[in-house]
């Protein structure tokens, strides 16, 4: 057998054969991949005429489900049927919208500071990376780098909420009415 492949012309031929089997399982496998990404690419629907692809539908839909982990921790099974979180992804894109209209940002200093002292990841009255990281891992199974931009949106909402209600002198529960009413408006205005 070695006899044969030190032979030039039989080694090229080989050579070719294998480039004719290889070469078009990576274009393939290539062009697979490429309808893959178009697919997450692809507009899910639209929010005041703007398209919504179904990777940003995803990350929404990832935050408001962390959001639900955070409030009902292990109950969340039980409540979740309840929860209409699809309509809540939606509702966040929608108002995530406005904010960046009304130019509503978060600094990274914000960020970190509220991820400081959240009670989760605080050990005996600090804040702990290690059982932040684990957390993040096993609990809610999300990079550092998605649950930081998802606080970052949940603190431009919470800017858009005290935008909108702030002025208001009414309780808490007359301000979330408030709110709840410039939700309704503004899905109106979205479709």
């Amino acid at each position: 057998m070695l006899k044969i492949l030190r032979h030039k012309k039989t080694a090229k031929k080989i050579w070719i054969g294998l480039a004719l089997i290889i070469i078009p399982a990576f274009a393939l496998w290539g062009f697979g991949g490429a309808s893959c990404s178009h697919e997450e690419s692809r507009p899910l629907g639209k929010i005041f005429g703007q398209a919504v692809s179904n990777l940003e539908f995803r990350d929404s839909l990832s935050a408001v489900t962390t959001a639900a982990i955070m409030q009902y921790g292990d109950k969340l099974p039980e409540v979740a049927k309840d929860l209409n979180l699809e309509a809540q992804a939606w509702e966040r894109l929608i108002l995530l919208y406005e904010a960046k209209k009304r130019g509503i940002k978060a600094s990274d200093k914000e960020v970190i500071q509220t991820i400081e002292n959240l009670p989760y990841f605080r050990y005996k009255g600090r804040f702990d990376n290690r059982i932040y990281n684990q957390t993040l891992q096993y609990v809610f199974r999300l990079k550092a780098r998605e649950f930081e931009e998802q606080m970052r949106a949940n603190l431009i909402l919470n800017k858009l909420y005290q935008q909108v209600t702030g002025s208001l002198n009414l309780d808490d529960k007359g301000k979330e009415e408030k709110f709840r009413n410039f939700i309704i408006d503004l899905n109106k205005k979205a479709q």
